[in-house]
């Protein structure tokens, strides 16, 4: 084995190291309670499965056709609704 290759295995060994070491506290954050993942449980009372009928959008004119492709103008924006029968989300 060349010296070259020796110190360039022994340099990339020691980095892989590093990244290890300094990853090891942010692994376990992320693992940890409370974190993205977690199950957390709901106070909300529940309707019975499939009594609340799917709410369906009306369907939009285009704004514009050309031959093949039809272009829609759609605005995003905050809206409350009712999901669970009288329960309101924010």
């Amino acid at each position: 084995m060349r010296r070259r290759t020796f110190l360039n295995a022994g340099g990339a060994a020691l980095g892989v190291g590093a990244v290890t070491l300094a990853s090891r506290p942010l692994l376990r954050s992320y693992f940890s309670e409370g974190k993205p993942g977690h199950l957390l449980g709901s106070t909300a009372e529940l309707p019975r499965p499939y009594q609340v009928p799917l709410p369906v959008p009306p369907v939009l004119e285009p704004a514009s056709s050309s031959g093949t492709t039809d272009t829609y103008d759609i605005t995003q924006r905050v809206e409350d609704m009712a999901m669970m029968g009288d329960f309101v989300t924010e």
